[in-house]
């Protein structure tokens, strides 16, 4: 495999190399090598992982300055995803709720509005087993 580079870039990746136009130069890699990587001192890089890694001369690596800054990153992405799957559950219980209050009219005209093609048959299904979801929910809910 070659690697087209440009700087430290490496810009596109083929078996076979054409002709190219300076400062484009091709260097060998092995299948590993990706437009993700960087050139640099004749060495190839993956992508850095995160803004506190740093490169130790053959891999990425977070030094022991930048271990309490990654730390807290860590944690706080943890915390957002929790607070994030909360918040998506408190929003699905508010349309569930929403969906409870529904009279059986409504919930048809919901029917329909989402699946405008139904024959009258399909719509009779659809709306059993919304009233059947309803009551499961209710049932869950108490």
């Amino acid at each position: 495999m070659r690697a087209l580079i440009h700087g430290t870039r490496v810009c596109q990746i083929e078996a076979q190399e054409f002709v190219v136009a300076s400062p484009l130069e091709w260097v060998d890699c092995d299948g590993t090598v990706t437009t993700q990587h960087s050139y640099v001192g004749g060495q190839f890089r993956p992508p850095q992982p995160s803004e506190f890694h740093a490169w130790n001369g053959s891999a990425w690596a977070i030094p022991p300055e930048n271990q309490a800054a990654a730390d807290a990153a860590a944690a706080a992405a943890v915390r957002n995803a929790t607070d994030s799957a909360e918040r998506a559950q408190v929003k699905a219980d508010a349309q569930i709720q929403s969906d409870l209050n529904l009279t059986p009219a409504q919930r048809l005209a919901g029917i329909n509005a989402l699946f405008p093609g139904m024959n009258q048959a399909q719509r009779d299904f659809f709306a059993r087993l919304t009233n059947i979801s309803i009551e499961a929910g209710r049932k869950v809910l108490r």
